[in-house]
């Protein structure tokens, strides 16, 4: 499908067009959205046209901008437009998240280490600056009709809005930390915002003991005498002389979590953001 011949296309039709032939409702069990309908004015309308032309029980894949792609198409989306659109519509949401790639390749030219993907679409505001510097994004939706509505309705974004990182990740951070465990050694991989946030996700556990969290680790020169939110920092090169039991990587940079992996087979729990990327939407 396309808005003009000129690439010979099977189907000619302007999705900013309200006006669905009827040869096209309920036609297609795929549709794929590899980058066309952040260049449709009327996105909205886009978005409705793909639910008339998709069969019951069929679904869309969406691969668009999400940041990063200034003049690439009128618009870079934001992960709740699809969530809160398709739910509102009879959909389930069966995967979406964000993929960054590098605008520059590093020295390792392979393609997967010049990825990171959010460990879930619903945080909102939750970018870390310092660890996606450089990245542009691409929004990867997968959504699958269930029934037939009678009319197509816009969303209201209030089902996760206002929701923080903190909110979402409470439950699976302390679950995984074992900061209910009297003999928890838990040891925090950075020292940035993500890493004050776990921290305070664990001083508002009931179980949370201040001499629980061992140290900061990090891998630059720092001050031997420095103090990070009150505890001390230490090079990473020394965190297995900590006796920790679990490590928190303060990162959403999924080599960082390969990297400390091999530890859990020596009986430390890994914690990253990482881990928690795939998120079933229902």
């Amino acid at each position: 499908m396309d808005i003009s011949a000129y690439e010979n296309a099977d189907i000619i039709f302007d999705l900013n067009n309200n006006e669905l032939p009827d040869e096209l409702k309920n036609r297609f069990d795929y549709i794929l959205d590899g980058g066309t309908t952040e260049h449709v004015f009327d996105y909205a309308q886009a978005l409705r046209n793909v639910v008339k032309m998709l069969k019951v029980g069929g679904k869309v894949f969406h691969y668009i901008p999400a940041t990063g792609w200034t003049n690439h198409g009128y618009y870079s989306l934001s992960p709740s437009l699809l969530a809160d659109f398709y739910q509102t519509n009879g959909f389930r949401v069966e995967n979406l998240d964000i993929l960054f790639g590098k605008k520059s390749r590093t020295s390792n030219n392979s393609l997967a280490n010049n990825l990171v993907s959010y460990p879930d679409y619903r945080v909102y505001n939750q970018r870390d600056p310092e660890d996606l510097d450089g990245y542009s994004g691409l929004l990867r939706c997968v959504a699958q009709k269930l029934h037939q509505q009678e009319s197509i309705s816009n969303p209201k974004q209030v089902q996760w809005y206002g929701l923080t990182q903190g909110d979402l990740l409470r439950e699976v951070w302390t679950a995984d930390s074992g900061i209910e465990n009297s003999d928890a050694a838990i040891g925090i991989v950075g020292i940035n915002d993500l890493a004050k946030l776990f921290l305070e996700v664990l001083k508002s556990h009931s179980a949370f003991d201040k001499n629980k969290v061992k140290a900061f680790f990090v891998d630059q020169a720092f001050n031997k005498e420095q103090l990070f939110e009150g505890y001390p920092v230490a090079p990473i090169s020394e965190i297995l002389n900590w006796g920790l039991k679990t490590i928190f990587l303060a990162t959403f940079d999924r080599r960082a979590y390969e990297t400390f992996q091999p530890l859990m087979a020596q009986n430390i729990n890994v914690i990253s953001p990482e881990a928690y990327r795939a998120f079933n939407v229902t």
